[in-house]
């Protein structure tokens, strides 16, 4: 009898040990999805180096490749990305909303795409908040630009905007001077 009693508790104890591994399983297998991406510039082109991560998860962000790719695995369908691209570009926040495929578009600091756009070296103003002079260039013009790189496209475009290319080597970046230059006491 001593024997039945000891089988009948085990059973008991490997039943109860198996329902608690199934239901604490559960509770951290929660619903995930793994996320494909795409990260391209407004012109269309793939961006690699940009940060993805999942907000308010522990994990290591994922990078994109040189072709603008990345996956990550989110805990549910409703969270958000946060985008955090190296360079000229903006950061951006993107809800999931249970896709599991992306295709994201940075807007570049310098140009965004639209009618009007503030050229502004270091703010970012809306155009009705503006109470000094600025410049305005349509996106038209730039596209249509003969020019190589974005500092050649500003040169004579913008009043009060001057482009110093220092070391003369073709595809060198230009040095800004906005207003300032040019003044009595030649300070920037």
């Amino acid at each position: 009898m001593n024997n039945q009693s000891f089988l009948a508790n085990i059973k008991k104890i490997a039943g109860t040990t198996a329902l608690l591994i199934f239901y604490v399983s559960s509770v951290f297998a929660q619903d995930t999805l793994l996320v494909k991406g795409l990260i391209v510039s407004g012109l269309n082109k793939p961006l690699a180096n940009v940060s993805v991560s999942v907000e308010g998860s522990f994990e290591l962000p994922a990078v994109t490749n040189e072709a603008g790719e990345f996956t990550v695995v989110a805990a549910s369908g409703s969270d958000w990305l946060n985008i955090s691209p190296s360079g000229d570009y903006k950061k951006k926040r993107v809800f999931l909303n249970n896709r599991t495929e992306l295709k994201i578009y940075l807007t570049s600091l310098g140009i965004e795409s639209g009618d009007d756009n503030l050229v502004l070296l270091s703010q970012d103003i809306l155009k009705r908040d503006m109470v000094a002079a600025y410049s305005s260039i349509n996106s038209t013009a730039i596209k249509e630009s003969p020019a190589l790189s974005i500092d050649q496209f500003f040169q004579g475009r913008v009043s009060g905007m001057n482009m110093i290319n220092r070391s003369g080597d073709p595809g060198s970046g230009a040095v800004s001077f906005s207003r300032g230059i040019n003044s009595i006491n030649g300070n920037n």
